[in-house]
């Protein structure tokens, strides 16, 4: 890896860190998928009865997308279900959670401030 690293940009060594990094959580777990200056983009995989921290971010937004099985979101106090092909726009500082009763998995892409 050292003699790789000398050929390889600082950034280009994170970026393939960050393709090829499954990331484990209580919940389950996150990969990343692509990354730009201004944004990325993650699967999340949530295992049946789990649910993310509620949280929020002051200089990015999110854009969940599910892509099987049946989510429920919170944004602020509001709590809403959403099934396959339905997608929820999470705004800069808006706190959130992501939970799950049945499997599923998420791309998940937020603005990236840097």
């Amino acid at each position: 890896m050292d003699q790789a690293r000398g050929r390889l940009s600082e950034r280009q060594c994170a970026d393939l860190a960050f393709q090829h990094t499954r990331v484990y959580r209580p919940w389950d777990w996150y990969q990343g998928l692509d990354r730009g200056d201004r944004y990325q983009v993650k699967c999340i995989m949530v295992k049946p009865g789990g649910r993310l921290l509620l949280q929020s971010h002051r200089h990015r937004s999110e854009h969940w997308v599910v892509v099987g099985g049946t989510v429920e979101v919170t944004k602020g106090d509001e709590v809403k279900r959403l099934g396959e092909n339905e997608s929820a726009y999470i705004p800069a500082g808006e706190k959130h959670r992501l939970a799950t009763r049945q499997g599923f998995g998420v791309p998940h892409r937020g603005d990236h401030a840097r």
